[in-house]
């Protein structure tokens, strides 16, 4: 009889811890599953404006946010982004910014600064930037850890506007005309707008040259431009009759202290 209770006791206790053990089980595939239900609740509302600015060597920094929203009922932890834009025209080049990480509570938002550099002077494909306004596609990666051990990576897409500092960039030159002495002047035009958000000061220089690269005649024009404006400058240039400008160029670029930026040149006839 002894025997046969413990037995019975021993049948009891088994099934206790297995009804037990299902019961956890239960509760923390419940759990996961609310906690990844909610872990996808958190909504990328878009980036705040971005503030742009000229440094002197030449590096545009782009200051942007992303604005995070956490309806869930846990928090993040750990929580970085990591974003990219893409440069334009199929260049296959990007910008990339690390956030620091932060913690967003529960029912709680945030606003996840972000920094990008820009260099203008080694623009390489994305030269397009300098004289054409773009929308860039910028991708956000974000990473953490969610309601204390759910690890989760979820991405987001967003836009951001640039304004180019050299829009419709044009250097055009005119009929020579002879002067009489030695050498006949060429009537040379630039026209652009700054369209950007900073403001662009320095020296565009603009040089009439030979098929041989020989450089015939040249100007600086000094430009201290504030965002959202336009330049027309105008000047003629005398070149000596020696100096055939068949085949050559118009050559410009823009010159600060820190650094020089290539402007598109126009071939002469």
């Amino acid at each position: 009889m002894r025997n046969g209770r413990e037995k019975g006791s021993l049948l009891g206790a088994i099934r206790l811890l297995r009804v037990t053990g299902w019961v956890i089980l239960l509760a923390l595939a419940s759990y996961l599953a609310l906690a990844g239900y909610s872990a996808v609740t958190l909504t990328p509302n878009g980036t705040g404006s971005a503030e742009y600015a000229l440094l002197p060597d030449g590096t545009v920094t782009i200051l942007t946010t992303l604005n995070l929203t956490n309806p869930g009922l846990f928090a993040f932890t750990k929580l970085s982004v990591t974003s990219q834009i893409m440069l334009p025209n199929g260049t296959g080049a990007w910008l990339e910014s690390t956030s620091p990480s932060i913690t967003l509570p529960a029912q709680g938002v945030a606003q996840v600064p972000l920094r990008f550099s820009l260099t203008l002077s080694s623009l390489g494909l994305g030269k397009a930037l300098l004289t054409q306004d773009e929308v860039l596609n910028e991708s956000d990666y974000l990473n953490g850890t969610y309601a204390t051990f759910v690890g989760f990576v979820l991405h987001a897409g967003e836009h951001l506007d640039w304004g180019a500092p050299f829009h419709d960039f044009q250097a055009s030159a005119g009929t020579p005309v002879p002067e009489g002495n030695g050498t006949y002047g060429v009537p040379v035009k630039l026209s652009f707008g700054n369209d950007a958000s900073f403001g662009v000061e320095g020296t565009v220089h603009a040089s009439l040259e030979s098929a041989g690269g020989a450089v015939c005649a040249d100007a600086n024009f000094p430009i201290n431009d504030p965002p959202h404006s336009t330049t027309q400058e105008s000047v003629t240039l005398y070149v000596p009759t020696g100096c055939s400008l068949a085949g050559g160029m118009l050559a410009s670029r823009f010159m600060a202290p820190g650094f020089v930026v290539p402007l598109p040149p126009q071939a002469l006839p």
